[in-house]
């Protein structure tokens, strides 16, 4: 069973349209098999994001129907007019008053001593100027619970790192560097630290290397994204990888949808990103994520 029927039997499992026959051969798979247990729990999450963000667009829709109100009827003449007629009266009787006032009042006036202007401050290496601090970058806003699973159902850690620790070289010569240290802090599920040893990995001699540190830590910041919610610095790596020119085909294919997918929770304020991104995927028939990226497509649509 290929890909595509695999997921299409499993969509139908979780919506309950898959016949009593091929449930209970599903579910004894399921009982062997705790990857399938995975799949079928993003599919239902991946549902479950759907509804969400269809009820939230019928409460827009009901919220902006009890907001129209009716246009209010033009009010009569008299009342639009005598208003302006009134406020006029009252200015000029108090012009004339103000005037009277001035008049009997007139006597030279008398010079007040203006305030004393201050000096600034001048620097003196003893008692320097106090500087104001530098503005804060401002927080991330919290992305769409619906578009954040959408990007997370869609998620995997590409096959070539899945399970990659360097094992290949003596574990000796490995223990000791940033890119074996934060490589096994990504597997492990420490993230921060993961992002803290790969960002150690400078551009060294051997090329590889280095271009492997750099795609390590664009993932440890995706997953550091999905537990702050904030995917920006993923987007930033991702980015950089995209935009490398001696990129082969396979790695600028993942380029382009890990990118895609690091934009995806904030989806509202990244439209057209996202959209260029899923175009340019479809375009390509053989691109490795065309079907993976035709379903985030499909999944946008219903939203």
């Amino acid at each position: 069973m290929n890909e595509d029927e695999l997921y299409d039997k499993l969509e139908r499992y979780v919506r309950g349209k898959l016949p009593p026959d091929e449930v209970e051969a599903l579910e004894r798979d399921m009982a062997a098999d705790p990857d399938l247990q995975e799949q079928v729990r993003l599919h239902r999450l991946e549902l479950e994001s759907h509804e969400f963000l269809l009820r939230e667009k019928l409460r827009r829709n009901v919220r902006d129907w009890i907001a129209e109100t009716p246009p209010e009827p033009p009010a009569p003449f008299w009342k639009t007019w005598s208003l302006p007629f009134l406020l006029i009266a009252f200015a000029v009787i108090g012009f004339w008053y103000i005037g009277r006032e001035k008049a009997a009042n007139s006597e030279p006036p008398t010079e007040q001593p203006g305030p004393e202007l201050k000096k600034p401050p001048v620097s003196t290496p003893d008692r320097p100027i106090a500087q104001d601090e530098p503005a804060k970058t401002p927080p991330a806003a919290r992305p769409d619970p619906g578009y954040l699973a959408l990007a997370e159902t869609n998620y995997r850690t590409p096959t070539h790192l899945d399970g990659g620790d360097l094992k290949s070289e003596g574990q000796a010569d490995t223990a000791a560097t940033p890119l074996a240290a934060g490589i096994r802090a990504f597997q492990n599920g420490r993230y921060p630290a993961a992002i803290r040893e790969l960002s150690k990995v400078g551009e060294t001699p051997d090329p590889d290397e280095y271009a492997q540190a750099r795609e390590w830590l664009a993932h440890a910041w995706f997953r550091r994204g999905l537990e702050t919610k904030d995917f920006r610095q993923a987007v930033v790596h991702f980015q950089q990888m995209a935009l490398q020119k001696d990129n082969d085909p396979a790695q600028q294919d993942r380029a382009d949808w890990y990118l895609l997918l690091s934009l995806l929770p904030d989806y509202p304020q990244h439209p057209a990103r996202v959209d260029s991104l899923l175009q340019n995927i479809l375009a390509v028939k053989g691109h490795t994520y065309f079907s993976k990226a035709k379903r985030v497509q499909d999944a946008l649509i219903k939203i």
